[in-house]
């Protein structure tokens, strides 16, 4: 029942914070921090776009990952194969196959994510992997709500939450970026704000949607949409910061001439 269940995730909770103290212990590294210069670039917008930018990002991201994929993801697979599901010559149902995939991502993303982040302090900084994260997934977020067969369907949800993970992570390191150059408690809390908004709106908007005929397609797809256009916008950035970048080293080399 629901009290042992609780008492069995309370107390694998509790087991864990060794190992986090652990962890922490074994990766205090002492070093100096750099900004290179695509990383720069988030300084020489002006701070209004720079909070815009990422707010509304972080806002969408989190409606249709935490909140529309989350609530909806297991009326997409009853809606195409149905309340019970064979697997392998194993039958198991909507609800476990759904918390299988949704286990799958939390149980990777303490080690993807670290990757992403890692990838993401390149020299290139952390714009061109944000957004071909973002325009892979919105390639790829309208197919969940299509009738695939099981396998790839499975695998092209999985891909889709490889996808959240990078955007998630990304995104917060980019408003930490963007923090270092503002009031950053305020900052912070309103980032925070609107991740917890769009999980809420999530929800809401794909259970109306739900009860519209083709409501299914109308969130996956318009999802995609979504994603594309933030791909399409922070690709605009990023060219045009690395051409203000380019100016700017241009003009210094003339100063220096």
């Amino acid at each position: 029942g629901l009290k042992m269940v609780s008492l069995i995730f309370g107390v694998l909770s509790f087991i864990g914070i060794p190992f986090i103290i652990v962890s922490l212990k074994n990766n205090i590294v002492t070093h100096q921090e750099k900004k290179t210069p695509i990383e720069k670039k988030l300084q020489g917008m002006s701070a209004f776009r720079k909070k815009f930018n990422i707010i509304l990002s972080a806002f969408l991201i989190a409606m249709l990952f935490q909140g529309a994929l989350t609530s909806t993801l297991s009326s997409v697979i009853e809606h195409h194969q149905g309340q019970t599901i064979t697997i392998f010559g194993l039958i198991v149902s909507v609800t476990l196959l759904s918390g299988l995939l949704q286990a799958a991502r939390w149980a990777w993303e303490p080690f993807l994510g670290r990757r992403f982040g890692y990838w993401s302090d390149g020299p290139k900084g952390r714009i061109p992997i944000y957004a071909a994260s973002l325009l892979l997934t919105g390639l790829t977020f309208g197919l969940i709500s299509s009738k695939l067969p099981l396998l790839l369907w499975i695998a092209v949800t999985l891909f889709v939450m490889i996808g959240a993970t990078s955007l998630t992570t990304v995104t917060d390191a980019i408003a930490l970026d963007v923090a270092k150059t503002t009031n950053v408690v305020g900052f912070l809390t309103i980032h925070s704000i609107s991740l917890d908004v769009g999980a809420a709106c999530g929800p809401f908007i794909g259970y109306i949607l739900l009860e519209m005929e083709n409501g299914l397609s109308y969130l996956y797809w318009g999802g995609s949409a979504i994603f594309i256009s933030l791909a399409i916008l922070w690709f605009t950035v990023y060219l045009i910061e690395k051409k203000s970048i380019g100016k700017s080293s241009a003009a210094n080399e003339g100063i220096s001439g």
